[in-house]
């Protein structure tokens, strides 16, 4: 058996064109494009980099996008002062806090002043509130993401035993409600497995789908895998190498010690990662429709 690498780069690309033909329609019928406004709060590269990357996603669908740049001493309540005018402005269909914030500010409490209706990351309280009740709102672009990428690679959920490795907010916790969810593209049984888990290769190795999202390179390899497994690495970590770059992206998952293994498996790059963005984009739309109704 051959492992087959799934292309999130390209199915990312036919959600974004869906899109586009949606927000096309949504202009037609008499309203204004949707617009996400992202915050960054001082000056991380790379949280610039994914906050550009989300903004030409924007672009290419035909939504509009600004990027409102805060100094890294801004205080909390500032910050609030800041998404407060952000929730009241109609023009604002969705709202990003790009993170990591600065460690003097509460994160928790920023992310819950953004308006749920606007909350198109879907990490605050409240959205994740909703999820782990099985009423989603809007659900984490990164799990909504994964769940995507199996159902366009015909992979069927209900049924199938998930092992999760990694518990954060992000990823972890979510994309667990997400597929254990009582629904047609969830209902399945999930294991989540973290840092603190005792053979973790036993846990593994049981998974009829393993999504990985603990943050170390390579952590899993093909011994830790099941047959025919399918395999979700959203890991990207760099490794220093003689390249001009003078790094590499890695994933968690040494990729070529499962080929043969797996039936299935994301790439590092190229995965999940554009169905990332890509699920940005589809809640600002979701977001410019509630807003409609409102």
């Amino acid at each position: 058996m051959e492992t087959k690498l799934i292309n999130g780069k390209a199915i990312a690309k036919i959600i974004r064109q869906e899109i586009a033909n949606e927000v096309d329609l949504f202009i037609q019928n008499g309203h204004v494009a949707p617009h996400l406004s992202a915050v960054i709060v001082g000056d991380d590269a790379a949280s610039q980099v994914y906050v550009r990357n989300k903004g030409r996603a924007c672009e290419s669908v035909g939504m509009t996008h600004n990027t409102i740049q805060l100094d890294k001493d801004i205080s909390s309540k500032e910050l609030i002062s800041v998404i407060q005018s952000l929730n009241n402005d109609m023009g604002v269909s969705g709202i990003l806090v790009q993170l990591p914030l600065p460690n003097t500010i509460d994160v928790s409490e920023i992310l819950s002043t953004i308006d749920i209706n606007k909350d198109v990351d879907g990490l605050s309280n409240n959205s994740l509130g909703a999820l782990l009740k099985g009423e989603p709102h809007f659900v984490p672009a990164t799990p909504l993401g994964i769940r995507e990428l199996l159902i366009r690679s015909d992979i069927i959920i209900p049924g199938k035993h998930v092992v999760v490795v990694g518990r954060s907010m992000l990823v972890g916790k979510p994309i667990s409600a997400l597929l254990s969810m009582k629904s047609k593209i969830g209902d399945a049984t999930v294991t989540l497995a973290h840092s603190a888990t005792l053979d973790l290769k036993k846990i593994t190795k049981l998974a009829d789908i393993l999504i990985i999202a603990a943050g170390i390179p390579n952590l899993i390899d093909g011994s830790m895998i099941k047959d025919g497994a399918v395999v979700v690495d959203v890991g990207i970590n760099r490794i220093d190498d003689n390249s001009e770059k003078g790094y590499k992206l890695v994933g968690d998952v040494d990729l070529d010690s499962i080929v043969s293994i797996a039936s299935l498996a994301t790439p590092v790059p190229g995965g999940v990662g554009p169905m990332t963005i890509a699920m940005v984009v589809s809640n600002t739309l979701k977001a410019a429709k509630t807003l409609q109704s409102v």
